[in-house]
């Protein structure tokens, strides 16, 4: 898949999500000109890799369009922002069985860029989250920088 391709996807993946890609703001100057919360906590996709590989939990909260033009991270769970409520709360009995209620625990999030992963970071946060990443540039980054994805299934979200 071309850097063009990547992009394009990236775009309509904002409209989906209501998130801006890395297509029309650079990289560099996304946290400052549109107060990510958590510039502190954007990884590179290749420390999202060596994280994943340490153990940490993995978590996509692309739509289900965009998952199914750019494909799955391995061992990613999905996930649909709507529940994020429900599904990343560590008191919560729909809890994702990934997240152990460990607030230590190793978590990274990714979106089609970090301005739709940074509210699910802010909301791992909330609940006392403490060691809560996200990908700069999320997936489209992910993919110009040649990691892989699968294809995605119908349906793949919690």
């Amino acid at each position: 898949m071309s850097h063009e391709e990547c992009s394009n996807i990236a775009e309509r993946d904002s409209q989906e999500q209501h998130a801006l890609t890395t297509e029309s703001i650079p990289m560099t100057d996304a946290t400052e000109e549109h107060k990510i919360h958590n510039p502190g906590n954007l990884i590179s996709p290749d420390e999202a890799v060596e994280r994943h590989a340490n153990g940490a939990v993995l978590i996509d909260v692309r739509g289900p369009i965009t998952r199914g033009k750019q494909g799955l991270v391995d061992d990613a769970i999905v996930i649909d922002k709507a529940r994020t409520a429900e599904v990343l709360n560590p008191d919560s009995d729909e809890r994702i069985a990934q997240l152990t209620g460990d607030l230590d625990q190793d978590v990274v999030v990714f979106c089609g860029s970090e301005f739709g992963s940074d509210p699910v970071v802010d909301q791992l946060k909330e609940y006392g989250y403490q060691n809560v990443h996200q990908i700069a540039g999320g997936i489209t980054r992910w993919l110009v920088e040649g990691k892989p994805t699968t294809p995605a299934p119908a349906t793949s979200e919690v």
